[in-house]
């Protein structure tokens, strides 16, 4: 999709400021718009349940403290968002058999919308994306962490990815971000999520605005950075499909 191999990673955004070129929007956009016809295709299902009362967050300090930071940063809905995010991360992994780093996951899926908030979106900063914000932003805070500058970079990778339209598993922390992301704001791999599953795991997280109140931070980033990953596929429709989320 992208006119380099590194689209919409922490370092393509740190050198172009989450701008994308004329070419890097054409490629975006047929790759969104080619993605979101595929929503409306009848599609094949035939999930298996998973039981997720048991798919906790990891016993770590550092996780923990992501959550008790998140839980500062964000009001509840954004709160909940990343903790279902997880678990939908969780859930895909299971189904895939897929090798990850759970901390890593977990403290990504927590802290992945941090350039949304007011306190954190600072235009002056230069940067043009809350993806790439929020990764310089949870970097920042993970130095003072017990985690190596080679985990950081992980995490930070996974937050500025989660806006592209897919990623490679062999990036499986940005990989399962995206995927759960996506899956929470606009069912894009819903059908591969069995009904009771989802049940249960809305009953522990409700989403209880229907997106609202995400809606409205990122309309503002979008306002703000037009020239933006998001402020594209909002012009694809994605607040619609934002909006009609339901389960």
């Amino acid at each position: 999709m992208a006119t380099s191999d590194d689209f919409g990673s922490y370092d393509w955004g740190l050198r172009t400021a989450g701008r994308l070129s004329f070419r890097e929007k054409v490629r975006f956009f047929l790759q969104a718009a080619t993605a979101k016809v595929a929503l409306s295709w009848p599609r094949k299902r035939n999930p298996v349940f998973l039981d997720v009362s048991e798919m906790t967050l990891p016993d770590s300090s550092v996780v923990w403290e992501a959550l008790v930071y998140a839980k500062q940063v964000h009001e509840l809905p954004l709160v909940q968002h990343g903790l279902r995010t997880y678990v939908l991360g969780v859930v895909f992994a299971t189904q895939e058999k897929l090798q990850y780093d759970p901390e890593l996951y977990a403290v990504a899926a927590l802290l992945y919308n941090l350039g949304l908030e007011e306190a954190y979106c600072r235009p002056s900063s230069g940067l043009d994306c809350f993806a790439i914000e929020g990764a310089q932003m949870a970097g920042r805070w993970l130095e003072q962490q017990p985690l190596s500058a080679s985990k950081i970079k992980v995490i930070q990778e996974a937050i500025a990815q989660h806006l592209n339209v897919s990623v490679a598993p062999t990036r499986p922390e940005a990989y399962l971000l995206n995927k759960a992301s996506g899956t929470d704001a606009i069912g894009i791999y819903r059908h591969q999520i069995h009904d009771q599953t989802m049940q249960q795991l809305l009953g522990r997280y409700p989403l209880e605005d229907g997106h609202a109140a995400l809606n409205q931070q990122l309309l503002k980033e979008t306002e703000k950075r037009p020239d933006s990953r998001m402020a594209l596929l909002y012009q694809l429709g994605f607040e619609r499909l934002l909006l009609q989320k339901k389960t």
